[in-house]
C-alpha cells in the first residue's frame, strides 16, 4: 500500500477508485479462460482463487492518468516571448 500511495501523486478519490477497478479487472481478465460466461454464477472455487495483487496494481498504474495532473502543461518561455505575447494580446 505504501508503494501505491507513493505512485499515485496527483490522484483524487475518483482516480483511486478507477485505479482499484482497473486492478480488479486485470485480475478478472486473467481468469476469463476458466470462467463460463454462459453460467449465471461463477464457481466458488474460481472466486476463491482470485485476488488482486501488486502486479495488477502495477499494470493499472501504467494505464491510468491522475486527473489533477492531466491538464498540466509545462511551457518553457523566455521573457522576450512573454513580452511579444503581451504586445499582441493588447492590440
Amino acid at each position: 500500500m505504501e508503494r501505491i500511495a507513493k505512485d499515485t501523486h496527483g490522484y483524487v478519490g475518483a482516480d483511486l477508485a478507477a485505479l482499484c477497478t482497473e486492478a480488479a479487472l486485470q485480475c478478472i481478465r486473467e481468469k476469463m479462460d476458466v470462467i463460463d460466461l454462459e453460467d449465471e454464477t461463477i464457481d466458488a472455487e474460481i472466486l476463491n482463487s482470485m485476488a488482486v495483487t501488486d502486479e495488477h496494481f502495477k499494470t493499472a498504474l501504467g494505464i491510468s492518468n491522475p486527473s489533477a495532473l492531466r491538464e498540466t502543461v509545462s511551457i518553457d518561455v523566455e521573457m522576450f516571448g512573454v513580452g511579444i505575447i503581451c504586445f499582441l494580446v493588447s492590440d
